[in-house]
């Protein structure tokens, strides 16, 4: 006969709290959005129940590569059930341009409400132009308390220097700078996975629905 623990279903185990923040720290932001889209049930569960468990602590690092690609040609972009699709706006800067797949990335996280609950966020090896950055520290509904920028790209010194005085100026309204702690010289772990970098990319990500993109096909 199946004990008691054997007969719940996942639902009903992360159903339990101080189950789930103990094994939320152990899942890759993939995992997370994949599983908050392979069921109504645990897309409740994780996004509308325990959304600040879940997702206080978000790694974009680790989206797969397609997504986070600055390029023209990528039509749609699905995380946990939610879409973006392409406009025919064009960027009005070099920064735009850069920071445009974050900017997707962005949209579709404060349309499930997920960024709402983030006070970590890590970026490392992104990229991050100063345009972008501003909006994350200085924008709702960001609330930022722990950033990790550790080698990202377009960013540089002297831009950030200029971001964190103009955060703490004098005139700053209450309550500004969110901002607790940055992460930016040291560098990144090295990312480890038993996976080729090609099936990690894809198998699971496109199996469960979680996180997906779409690009035109090739012209007739």
């Amino acid at each position: 006969m199946a004990s008691p623990l054997q007969q719940k279903s996942l639902e009903d185990l992360l159903g339990v709290q101080l189950i789930l923040c103990q094994v939320v720290p152990y899942l890759p932001t993939t995992s997370l959005l994949n599983l908050s889209a392979a069921s109504k049930g645990l897309r409740s569960l994780l996004i509308d129940t325990y959304p600040s468990c879940t997702f206080r602590r978000l790694d974009l690092s680790t989206l797969p590569s397609p997504l986070l690609r600055a390029t023209t040609s990528l039509t749609e972009v699905t995380i946990a059930g939610v879409t973006w699709r392409h406009t025919s706006q064009t960027a009005d800067s070099i920064d735009d341009y850069y920071a445009a797949p974050l900017r997707r990335v962005f949209y579709v996280l404060k349309r499930t409400a997920i960024l709402n609950f983030v006070t970590t966020l890590v970026l490392d090896r992104l990229t991050v132009p100063a345009a972008l950055l501003r909006e994350i520290l200085c924008d709702e509904p960001f609330n930022i308390r722990i950033l990790s920028l550790r080698e990202v790209k377009n960013l540089g010194d002297e831009k950030l220097i200029q971001l964190l005085r103009y955060l703490i100026r004098p005139s700053r309204p209450v309550g500004i700078p969110k901002l607790k702690g940055l992460y930016y010289f040291t560098s990144p772990e090295p990312v480890t996975s038993n996976l080729s970098s090609d099936a990690a990319h894809r198998s699971p990500l496109q199996s469960a629905g979680g996180v997906t993109t779409a690009q035109p096909g090739p012209e007739a």
